[in-house]
């Protein structure tokens, strides 16, 4: 017993020194910590940045709701303070006398100047209902307002007789609320007031805690511009610590747009968060925006703090993992080496060798245990092995000359063979195939056997049938469909296809097999062409002209939509063919039949009746339309002869119309009054177009190839 234990702790010692997978296993398992402890600093610091933008969120939306309130305070304040003014003693008769005095208007002046300090206002206007300003008091000199704006504001006023509001920026931003004056009920002029939106930035900022810039397009001011920006920032807080972050954000983003959303940019080592929302979103029409500038430095530390305790504790966490891990692959993985490193003697079929290296570490194990009993069934399994090859060897060459057998005669077969699985997806096809579709046999393999039909409304028909050969227990399913080539070319296939039973190691289901029929539809569908039209001209013969005049006369007697029926019947025919033979005679049916094709729409049916005579079908066409159609068609031919054998003749048509259904109570009867038309027409002179009307009756005359 001694010895093989001494030899077996030497191979357990050479175990130990080799590489394998034990290592493996600890560096996947270390990745494994590596990747859980990320996953977690990830997290952590994750939530703790959705925590703060949502706080962010909420803090933004009540800024917005801040602003719209204090906007909507000044210009409440101002719509009152204005109404206040008006109700004034004296107020109204300024306006109905228009000017006032001097007196009058010094008088007006001081006492509206102490009323403007008073209340805060630095501008008090009146203006007559023209638009034209009566009288105007402001602290000091001030530039007027826009006219158009002022024009705009003035005409909302009078129109709806409701307060209008704006803001205008130059030199100060003064918010405008523009009030009517009525007396009597009467609109006599409008007062206008401003008040500076100082005190409104000042008292956001103290509300919120955060600094705020109104930012509107630069044209007339001096100070406080972003050039960047072409823009100009009339109203900051804490401006001197602002304005340089101002120009820094404005070199950053030179689109102010891409603020909205909200950007983080740091300054002086401050980290601000800036959000960009419309000025017109808190006075409708303004141009500019309101920038809302937080200080967010505080916030922004603390996360980062509470990021680096979670990667600490992430960190410390993962040393203590991998030592654990360590020591659980030396002792566990170590015994299993032996064994790894005889398998792959089984994998090459080494079976013999294989044993003897399985005996000897079995007779050295002094505790038999899970490892043992591994190597116990490795035994076992080395002879079944070798018995399952040996016998696996003979049947895979009785199988290669089969496969050999069937894969010429699918090769010779002149149809195409495919195998499909379950799912429909093609395993197999022959030669014939790949020829017919153009894709190569591989690229065949693993496509759908439907994408093959060119009808794709067809499908699901084709797909059903397949199904039911599992569902049903159907033995086979037969369809014909168009099959589409590689290069959009068709061809008709007859296809059949049978179910296979039991399994198949290509997961093969189902057989198809499917015969080119080119030859017989393209002899069928010449068969359908020469019943339905005339060969010399191309044109609808006359079986299939009457089947579509019954199928219009019955619709338009149903919908009551007028149609019309014109019979032509060309003028000197019998001349050019006895001059010039039936060669020119069939010449000039085919020059007539492609003229009548190039003027016909695409609903209209043109057809050759026999010999020199024509028909056109005008369905939704009136009397005028058709004698349109005919006048047009015997210009044509009148100025342009018919040429052949170098002579020239100038031909016609006697052209006779009939309304359907005005003109007959049946098919026969519209042909019967279409072809005495035609008989009028050709007595009136050459080259004539008529309509019917109640002729007498000259059944004498009538056609008998029309009847």
């Amino acid at each position: 017993m001694a010895g093989p234990s001494i030899d077996r702790r030497g191979n357990s010692a050479r175990n130990r020194r080799f590489v394998g997978l034990q290592w493996k296993g600890f560096l996947w398992m270390s990745c494994l910590l590596a990747a859980l402890s990320a996953a977690f600093y990830w997290l952590s610091h994750s939530h703790l940045m959705h925590r703060y933008h949502a706080q962010r969120e909420a803090e933004v939306q009540s800024f917005r709701r801040q602003m719209s309130g204090l906007v909507a305070g000044i210009s409440d304040r101002l719509v009152r303070l204005g109404g206040t003014i008006v109700s004034m003693d004296n107020v109204v008769e300024t306006f109905k006398r228009g000017n006032p005095g001097k007196n009058s208007a010094a008088a007006t002046e001081a006492r509206f100047a102490s009323l403007g300090y008073e209340m805060d206002v630095q501008r008090i206007e009146f203006y007559a209902p023209g638009g034209e300003r009566l009288w105007r008091w402001t602290p000091a000199e001030a530039p007027d307002l826009p006219e158009e704006r002022l024009r705009a504001a003035l005409a909302h006023v009078h129109a709806e007789e409701r307060p209008a509001t704006f803001l205008w920026c130059e030199p100060l931003c003064l918010l405008h609320a523009f009030v009517p004056v009525l007396a009597e009920g009467q609109d006599i002029g409008v007062m206008g007031l401003g008040q500076s939106i100082a005190d409104l930035v000042i008292e956001f900022r103290a509300l919120t805690g955060t600094d705020i810039a109104i930012v509107v397009p630069a044209a007339g001011h001096g100070d406080g511009i972003l050039r960047r920006w072409a823009s100009a920032v009339p109203a900051l807080t804490d401006a001197d610590r602002l304005s340089p972050f101002l120009e820094k954000l404005s070199a950053h983003y030179p689109d102010p747009a891409d603020l909205d959303g909200g950007r983080l940019l740091q300054s002086r080592g401050t980290s601000f968060e800036v959000q960009r929302f419309p000025l017109a979103e808190f006075i409708p029409a303004e141009p500019g925006f309101i920038l809302f500038i937080s200080d967010v430095t505080e916030r922004l530390t603390e996360i980062g703090r509470a990021t680096r305790q979670g990667l600490i504790t992430a960190a410390g966490a993962l040393a203590v993992g991998e030592l654990l891990l360590l020591y659980l692959v030396r002792v566990l993985i170590g015994r299993l080496r032996w064994f790894t490193q005889t398998l792959p003697l089984l994998a090459q079929g080494e079976h013999r060798a294989a044993r003897e290296r399985l005996a000897v570490q079995q007779k050295a194990a002094s505790f038999r245990d899970e490892i043992d009993l591994l190597y116990d069934t490795a035994l076992t399994l080395s002879h079944q092995l070798e018995e399952a090859s040996q016998a696996l060897s003979a049947k895979n060459q009785e199988l290669a000359e089969e496969r050999d057998l069937m894969q010429g005669v699918l090769d010779a077969a002149q149809v195409l063979v495919v195998t499909q699985n379950r799912h429909g997806i093609i395993q197999m096809a022959n030669k014939f195939a790949a020829q017919i579709t153009g894709f190569a046999t591989v690229k065949l393999q693993g496509r759908r056997f439907v994408d093959l039909i060119a009808d794709v409304e067809a499908h699901q028909e084709v797909l059903s049938k397949l199904d039911d050969l599992y569902a049903r227990g159907q033995r086979r399913a037969d369809h014909e469909h168009d099959l589409v080539g590689r290069d959009g070319t068709r061809h008709p296939v007859m296809w059949v296809h049978t179910r296979l039973r039991g399994e198949h190691t290509d997961d093969a289901a189902v057989v198809s097999v499917g015969l080119d029929v080119s030859e017989r539809v393209q002899a069928e569908s010449r068969m359908r062409w020469l019943a339905n039209h005339d060969t010399l001209t191309g044109l609808c013969n006359r079986h299939r002209f009457l089947e579509d005049l019954t199928r219009t006369y019955d619709e338009v007697a149903r919908t009551r939509v007028t149609g019309a029926l014109l019979l032509f019947d060309l003028d000197h025919f019998k001349e050019i063919n006895d001059t010039s033979g039936h060669a020119a005679g069939d010449a000039l049916l085919r020059m007539i039949g492609e003229e009548l094709n190039f003027r016909a729409r695409k609903s209209d049916v043109v057809a050759r009746l026999g010999g020199d005579e024509f028909a056109v079908l005008l369905p939704n066409t009136d009397a005028s339309g058709a004698e349109t159609f005919a006048h047009q068609f015997n210009k044509r031919l009148a100025e342009a002869p018919f040429v052949y054998a170098n002579k020239s003749y100038r031909i016609g048509a006697s052209i006779g119309i009939a309304l359907l259904p005005h003109h007959g109570s049946g098919v026969e009867e519209i042909m019967a009054n279409a072809d005495h038309a035609m008989y009028e027409a050709k007595r009136a002179g050459r080259g004539r177009t008529r309509v019917f009307v109640d002729y007498p009756p000259r059944s004498e005359n009538v056609s008998k190839q029309s009847l």
